[in-house]
């Protein structure tokens, strides 16, 4: 059971003087009002205390964690993605059992689960983590994932921290030089006209009907000088 304790301080005296030492009514409540009583003839005035300092003697850990990734660049199915976490505590009592947890990444690992008090070297550990890209991504567009910090044996955590990919579907496009009709022989486009008609077997009928030309008007000529 808790016990709030409150000194005050007052003009003329030595230090401050304990005005309250008792245990907390129950169930105890998140906020409380700090007052004191005095008589001042028939009656009893409630003065409330202005600008009350309240610390506890046995401060609570607590945790931050910072995740980033190169979001600067579009992934693919197959891609990887590396997610930095920097847990750091913010208090000045040690973090013991640290975990790292990440609702994509399967096991962040963390060699060293206790950090040391704010300010103190070993107050904070810089982890990493890595996610594969889906086919379910790419058609998402995005990917967006959460983590968050944990320590004491699961008491105290961390803010969720947040980070927010782009993605686009995977798959190779089919090279222009070949034709849609998948049944069909592949052609190279400098055979093929603007409609899709091939111009080679074009080129040799003209050709030849050239030619036929060409040898019946030899013959009419050689017919008539005969004559």
């Amino acid at each position: 059971m808790p016990i709030p304790a409150a000194a005050l301080g007052f003009p003329g005296e030595a230090g401050a003087v304990e005005v309250l030492d008792s245990a907390a009514p129950e169930p105890v409540q998140d906020t409380y009002k700090f007052g004191f009583a005095a008589s001042t003839g028939l009656f009893t005035d409630v003065h409330l205390i202005g600008g009350l300092t309240v610390r506890s003697e046995r401060p609570l850990p607590l945790l931050d964690l910072e995740k980033t990734a190169d979001t600067s660049r579009t992934y693919r199915p197959g891609d990887t993605v590396t997610y930095t976490y920097t847990a750091t505590n913010t208090t000045g009592v040690p973090v013991t059992d640290l975990v790292i947890a990440d609702d994509l990444v399967a096991d962040v690992p963390c060699e060293s689960t206790t950090l040391a008090p704010a300010g103190e070297p070993g107050d904070r550990i810089t982890r990493t983590g890595v996610y594969t890209v889906t086919e379910e991504d790419g058609r998402h567009r995005s990917v967006t994932n959460t983590a968050t910090v944990t320590g004491s044996n699961g008491t105290i955590d961390s803010a969720t921290a947040t980070v927010t990919i782009t993605t686009e579907p995977g798959g190779t496009a089919p090279p222009p030089d070949t034709l849609t009709d998948p049944g069909a022989s592949p052609l190279s486009t400098d055979r093929l006209t603007e409609t899709g008609t091939p111009t080679a077997p074009i080129a040799i009928a003209t050709a030849l009907l050239i030619l036929g030309a060409a040898t019946v008007a030899w013959a009419r000529i050689k017919h008539s000088k005969a004559e």
